[in-house]
């Protein structure tokens, strides 16, 4: 929880930073918090939402449930990610 709280600290800043700079000297800015913003949906825990009707399997879905201050709750374009490939759990 720690690192999410460090993370979240250092991508607004980024974040601001680069909203108050012209575009070219933006970009790195915007670079920089893509690689945090990517940090934090590695570290997305997989939590079971649901179960499927037909086979009792629970549904595993990445979420932020540390709070709803991370970007994983903005919309429409939320830090969020599909879950794990090669797991056969839940729906097909």
């Amino acid at each position: 929880m720690r690192e999410r709280t460090l993370l979240l600290e250092e991508g607004e800043r980024l974040r601001a930073e680069a909203r108050i700079r012209p575009a070219l000297e933006a970009a790195p800015l915007w670079r920089a918090f893509e690689k945090v913003t990517e940090r934090y949906r590695e570290l997305l825990p997989e939590v079971p939402v649901a179960r499927c009707p037909f086979t009792d399997a629970p549904v595993w879905w990445p979420i932020d449930t540390a709070g709803l201050d991370g970007w994983f709750w903005e919309y429409p374009s939320g830090a969020r990610r599909h879950p794990a490939r090669g797991r056969r759990r839940g729906w097909r």
